[in-house]
């Protein structure tokens, strides 16, 4: 009935993922810790079935937000900003 009912997998977490502010990292207790597979290695240690947070920061070494050091003069982004 859950996967006929919701659309979701039998595996779905439904849950509030327990962010850390406004940077998408996860606390502590967040039932997101430790609920993801590594399927694609991100750690090249060869094991493609180890538990791996979920979330954006897979590995803990992504940078989330903008990239200050690119500069995009004279263009004009959907916001309308340049």
């Amino acid at each position: 009935d859950w996967q006929n009912n919701t659309g979701f997998g039998m595996n779905s977490i439904v849950d509030d993922p327990l962010l850390i502010g406004s940077d998408y990292r996860l606390q502590s207790s967040s039932p997101c810790i430790n609920a993801g597979i590594d399927r694609q290695d991100y750690d090249d240690d060869l094991n493609t079935t180890e538990s791996i947070d979920m979330g954006a920061y897979i590995t803990g070494g992504e940078i989330i937000g903008h990239n200050w050091g690119a500069q995009t003069s004279g263009l004009i982004f959907a916001n309308g900003f340049e």
